[in-house]
């Protein structure tokens, strides 16, 4: 690879390819997951496109997938991207005024720590959970019972 080096410019730097990108793999992973139909909304669209992306297109990749698993009906929507918060809003400038840190929009208790755990593991075994319960170490009756009501919690 290094005969004829390329250079591509991260995903932050090519806003424009986000949204093409996006709804690409929403198509491609949502027919692997048996979940045809599945689009995202306008809200959802606007937050990818802010977002700084440093993890690049895997990190895309990742969002994606596990926002197919959350969501419950035919729309992804704001709530079931999880992109951090603090990256969201470095982009769009907005920074704690006394620390010139990012904002944190949200606290991080053990019931959302939890619930982003389980959702990341699911996303790590592309939506098996067998294998999330596996790796969880709990039953797959209780991982559907919390993923259950995580979806009652959305609606």
């Amino acid at each position: 690879l290094n005969v004829f080096p390329l250079h591509i410019p991260a995903l932050r730097e090519r806003t424009q390819d986000i949204m093409p990108l996006a709804r690409y793999l929403v198509s491609r992973m949502s027919v692997a997951m048996g979940r045809h139909g599945i689009s995202l909304s306008l809200a959802a669209e606007r937050q990818l496109t802010q977002y700084s992306w440093p993890g690049n297109i895997r990190e895309l990749e990742n969002v994606i997938q596990r926002a197919i698993i959350l969501a419950s009906g035919d729309s992804i929507e704001v709530e079931h991207l999880y992109l951090p918060r603090d990256e969201l809003r470095s982009r769009q400038g907005q920074q704690d005024t006394a620390s010139g840190a990012p904002v944190l929009a949200e606290p991080l208790d053990m019931k959302s720590l939890e619930r982003i755990h389980i959702i990341e593991t699911l996303a790590v075994v592309n939506g098996s959970r067998k294998l999330a319960a596996e790796r969880l170490g709990m039953s797959e009756r209780t991982l559907r019972y919390k993923l259950q009501q995580y979806r009652e919690e959305e609606s």
